[in-house]
């Protein structure tokens, strides 16, 4: 009888931790198992009555209805997104980008058709920041002076990434580099390989 007691009383105490737990001796009101309506509970593995409505992507979660073109999985940790390849971890650093470009290779031909759904998909995502021509000088770069040009500005002053491969530009928008997030669960993959060739032809432009 001693025991059940103590252990009642270890259990009663570990349920009052404010630490969400994935088992409860004791529900009472001092926690509540409810989840927001658009929320997804991973301790439950339930999700709440209101969903992304249709044709949208929703934040932190994949579009499964595409099949991936380059084998690997991501991993969420807040908001940055890892890319494993064949075993190897890639992230938002510059150097692992670089490694990761001589492993993938663009599923897509640098046709017409492919720069087209590019320009399309640029234009929503990235020109904001970079603006249509991929100068930097998107509205918001008014609120945020450290985004970059993708493409010159002027003949005369190159930008780092026109020495990018078109793998490289994909797997930027896939990790995120600098104060750039992730797009991997915005951007369906093809479309951000579609907008990695239109990001390369855009520096091509510039440069001529």
């Amino acid at each position: 009888m001693k025991k059940i007691i103590i252990f009642l009383i270890i259990a009663n105490i570990a349920s009052c931790n404010s630490v969400r737990r994935k088992f409860h001796y004791f529900m009472d009101m001092a926690y509540s198992p409810a989840i927001d309506t658009s929320e997804f509970d991973d301790i439950g593995n339930r999700g709440g009555n209101r969903f992304p409505p249709d044709h949208t992507i929703a934040h932190k979660f994949f579009n499964s209805k595409y099949n991936r073109t380059i084998p690997g999985f991501y991993v969420i940790d807040d908001k940055y997104i890892t890319y494993n390849i064949n075993g190897i971890s890639i992230g938002n650093i510059p150097e692992e980008h670089e490694i990761a470009s001589h492993l993938i290779s663009s599923p897509l031909r640098n046709d017409e058709a492919t720069l087209a759904r590019g320009k399309e998909r640029f234009n929503i995502y990235c020109s904001p920041c970079h603006g249509y021509g991929g100068k930097g000088d998107g509205l918001v770069k008014a609120k945020f002076s450290n985004i970059k040009a993708v493409a010159r500005p002027n003949k005369n002053e190159p930008v780092r990434a026109e020495g990018w491969s078109v793998e490289r530009i994909f797997m930027v928008t896939t990790t995120g580099i600098n104060a750039m997030n992730s797009y991997a669960t915005q951007v369906p993959e093809i479309d951000r390989w579609a907008i990695a060739h239109y990001v390369k032809y855009l520096q091509l432009e510039a440069m001529k």
